[in-house]
């Protein structure tokens, strides 16, 4: 299942491969639509199981994106389950985002060095690293103690 999860119109598609790709070479699992979905997946079972399953989802925020009903139904179902949201804005100032998503913190890119979104996407990658990581080892762990547990009972 992927760690991220990215919401776009399919009309930015160019840019939201560029994401998945800089994703991708950071290390981590990213779900994008046009990539992800395989011939005879049910389209929206298959999106809404990989959004639940992503602790990311990035808003690739363009005025066609914020148009799409397909997309607002994934930012309502992103902030229905508490995922972290980044919005990533281009053409239209984070004030234009729609509903809750203007009170999130968003990646502006209309002023900015490109190198800026790469910034961003490196933290994600990090994180989503350290996290996996942090995880193994507490699995280990419980695994490890359950053996314990369960020679002595021998």
């Amino acid at each position: 299942m992927p760690d991220v999860f990215i919401s776009y119109s399919t009309q930015d598609s160019k840019f939201a491969r560029w994401v998945y790709d800089r994703l991708l070479q950071g290390g981590v699992t990213v779900f994008l639509a046009e990539i992800s979905l395989v011939e005879g997946q049910v389209w929206d079972e298959t999106i809404l199981a990989n959004l639940r399953a992503a602790d990311y989802f990035i808003f690739l925020a363009s005025r066609k994106a914020c148009q799409s009903e397909f997309v607002n139904q994934e930012i309502g179902a992103a902030l229905s389950q508490n995922k972290r949201v980044i919005p990533v804005v281009w053409d239209m100032p984070p004030s234009a985002l729609p509903g809750f998503l203007k009170k999130v913190q968003a990646c502006d890119m209309r002023t900015k060095d490109p190198r800026t979104l790469m910034e961003v996407l490196g933290r994600m990658t990090t994180t989503i690293k350290k996290h996996k990581t942090i995880s193994i080892i507490i699995a280990g762990l419980i695994i490890a103690a359950l053996l314990w547990v369960f020679s002595k009972k021998k």
